[in-house]
């Protein structure tokens, strides 16, 4: 089996990038998880590992989080230098929770609610993780309520079992393929991660 090294913002990011290692090719495996700190973790850490990309194969995700980030500056600027070609950058538009929603079948079945309410273009989605969020209010499962969003008068942005749950849905329901029809950013990020299996 061959490995790839992964940076990530956090845990819904690592699964999500598992599951896109698992259904693009098997024959891969994660070596390594580095980050679940956040953004700035990434930024802080991503020149060293462009220079470390000449040993190993490296795919780092990151949230767009606004319209006033371009993901074009954001690599330019974090690289800070020519990127090496086994260092794959990417930017989720505009949270890795798009890309969850992208395949909408998983999300609708699991949250209990209807497809039809996820949006067809999820990179339009200004503030997908509040999107998702507020899915969940609607699920006929209390588990599902009471998990993925907080309760009322709370100032947390998520329930208490959001990670857990959104790491189940993407690891036993999720379908690349399905996303990448919904997710341009997804699909991009897809054939990125092809091409550097191929180097």
């Amino acid at each position: 089996m061959t490995y790839l090294t992964i940076v990530v913002e956090d845990l819904v990011s690592e699964s999500v990038i598992n599951a896109m290692v698992g259904q693009l090719r098997p024959d891969w495996g994660v070596h390594n998880c580095i980050g679940k700190r956040g953004d700035g973790y990434i930024r802080a850490k991503l020149r060293g590992l462009n220079q470390a990309a000449e040993g190993m194969k490296i795919f780092a995700l990151a949230d767009r989080d606004t319209l006033a980030r371009c993901p074009v500056e954001l690599r330019r600027e974090w690289v800070a230098g020519p990127q090496h070609p086994n260092l794959v950058f990417r930017i989720a538009e505009m949270e890795v929770e798009s890309w969850v929603l992208a395949d909408a079948d998983a999300v609708g079945e699991y949250l209990s609610i209807g497809a039809h309410r996820i949006p067809h273009d999820v990179d339009s989605i200004a503030d997908p993780k509040q999107f998702l969020v507020n899915l969940a209010r609607n699920s006929r499962f209390s588990q599902i309520r009471e998990g993925i969003a907080p309760t009322a008068g709370s100032t947390a942005a998520v329930g208490p079992m959001y990670n857990l749950l959104l790491c189940d849905l993407v690891a036993q329901h999720w379908s690349l393929d399905r996303g990448r029809a919904r997710s341009r950013s997804l699909n991009r990020a897809a054939v990125r991660m092809l091409e550097l299996f191929d180097r």
